[in-house]
This record gives C-alpha cells, structure tokens and sequence, in this order.
C-alpha cells in the first residue's frame, strides 16, 4: 500500500483492519452457524426452555454481526477501490473470507427456513388437534348438558 492509499483511506479500515473485521464476522457467522444446527434439533425435540436460550444467545451474536458491518459499511461502500489497494494474494485472502461468509448467510438462511417450515407444520397440526377437540366437546354437549337441578338424570327404580 502506497502513502497515497493510507491518505483515502481512515486508519481504522485500511487493509489490516478490514481483513481482521472479515475474519471476525466469520468467526460469528461460524458461532451462528453452529447455533443454527442446534436450533434445529430443539425444535425437532419439541425443547422450548433450551431453544429460547438458545436463541437469545443468538440475538447476541446477531448484535455483534450488525456491529462489524456498521464498522465496514465505509469500506463496502466503495469496495472495488478498496480491493485495488490490494496486492493479488491479499485479494485471494479476502475473497476466501468473503466467500466463506456468503457460504455461510446461505447455509444458516436455508436451515432456519427449513426451522421456519417445521415450527408452521406443528403448529398446524396443534390447531387441527385443537379443533377436533373442539368439535369433540360439541358433539358431547349436543347429547344434552347437565339438567337444571344438577341431580341425575336417570333413576334406577324398582317395580
């Protein structure tokens, strides 16, 4: 990098900076990525408590994410003249972050879709059991409810 790049560009994002910001994104897609899975088998595991942990643990590392990419939104604003700040190995090094974030958002967006799909097929299936239990209870009552003097309705009397 030339004396002339450091001056475009503010200390805290020339090339060093932005790849240490890259490799930390990662590394917290790499922790949803994993969380993502778990996800998955609570909610397959019908584990409610554990998956509400789960998923704030998730929003924390949501929060972190965000906080990274405000810090490089300057840079990707202006992406392609940053990566002619680059000599070709860097470039390599900083698509291959690059890359593997991307593999990553698609891999987490594909499972929690799948997550998503799950969770409406349950409650679909909650809300059909819920309303032949409805129907069950009317089909009862229609039968005839309890009388007014509450006493029994039929006497077993003899002769």
């Amino acid at each position: 990098m030339t004396a002339a790049d450091s001056q475009t560009q503010p200390p805290s994002l020339q090339a060093p900076a932005v790849v240490r910001l890259l490799v930390a994104q990662r590394e917290l897609y790499e922790e949803l990525d994993a969380l993502s899975q778990k996800q998955g088998e609570l909610i397959s595991e019908h584990r409610t408590d554990e998956l509400l942990e789960l998923l704030g643990r998730r929003q924390v590392l949501l929060e972190r994410v965000q906080a990274v990419t405000d810090t490089l939104a300057p840079v990707r604003a202006r992406w392609p003249q940053f990566l002619a700040t680059l000599d070709p190995a860097q470039r390599h090094g900083v698509g291959q972050v690059v890359d593997a974030i991307t593999q990553l958002i698609e891999s987490i967006t594909r499972r929690d879709q799948a997550d998503r799909d799950c969770m409406i097929a349950e409650r679909e299936r909650v809300a059909g059991e819920l309303a032949t239990l409805d129907r069950s209870r009317r089909a009862t009552g229609a039968y005839g409810g309890p009388r007014a003097g509450g006493g029994p309705m039929f006497q077993d009397r003899e002769a």
